[in-house]
């Protein structure tokens, strides 16, 4: 059940960034990219990161021994997640007239999906960063 919180947790937290970044003026795909990147990114810089490294439903009872104090690691999945966006982005946004609801929508399937595939364990093993 906490991996529903979690997900709708990460698709509010992708329509807020949204209501501050829709008015970019971008081909579809670099926007999706740049918002992807900036979503991971400042997941970082808000304490999102941290918070779920330590209370995330795939970081519960996983050794975080391995963790990772470079932030190339951070830019690396930063990068990553632009791509993921613009690839499940550009599909979900087909589907929905209204961008609100259509990000809201991409963050909680990403979520869902990085859980369903293991994705989030990976990162809480390897990628816990502590800068």
């Amino acid at each position: 059940m906490i991996i529903i919180f979690e997900a709708l947790f990460v698709g509010l937290y992708c329509l807020f960034l949204y209501i501050i970044l829709g008015n970019l003026k971008l081909n579809l795909y670099y926007f999706l990219f740049i918002f992807g990147f900036l979503k991971h990114f400042l997941s970082y810089y808000f304490g999102i990161h941290d918070y779920y490294c330590n209370n995330g439903y795939a970081c519960n009872n996983c050794n975080n021994s391995n963790k990772i104090s470079d932030i190339k690691y951070l830019l690396f999945d930063s990068i990553l997640e632009g791509f993921l966006f613009i690839i499940v982005g550009y599909y979900i946004l087909n589907c929905f007239a209204n961008k609100y609801l259509g990000f809201f929508v991409i963050g909680v399937f990403l979520h869902l999906f990085a859980e369903l595939f293991y994705i989030h364990k990976f990162f809480c093993k390897y990628r816990c960063i502590d800068i």
